[in-house]
């Protein structure tokens, strides 16, 4: 019976999902500035806005995502680490990625 016990344990316990939580918003860039030490900021056509450090290891991948979009009049989706972070909220410095829409 323990055997059986300590199968099932570990057979439900290899199923559990360990998936991060984040939100992601889908959003159009109105502008795009670098500067300020390298800071990036993007600002939203449906309001709100995000910063990205430079030493951020994603800086560079999501610049080239932004200016790409941004230039081809496409939309991001922008993951932020906190999943209770709103859309059009205040400025966000939590984003974790970038996808091209």
């Amino acid at each position: 019976m323990k055997k059986l016990l300590l199968f099932l344990s570990v057979l439900l316990v290899s199923n559990v999902s360990f998936a991060d939580s984040y939100k992601e918003c889908v959003e159009n860039t109105s502008r795009v500035y670098v500067g300020d030490d390298g800071i990036l900021w993007l600002s939203f056509k449906d309001g709100g806005s995000a910063l990205i450090k430079r030493d951020d290891p994603d800086f560079k991948n999501i610049l080239t995502v932004v200016t790409a979009a941004h230039m081809a009049n496409r939309s991001i989706i922008v993951r932020y680490v906190d999943p209770a972070a709103t859309c059009s909220g205040p400025v966000r410095s939590d984003v974790r990625g970038v996808w091209l829409n």
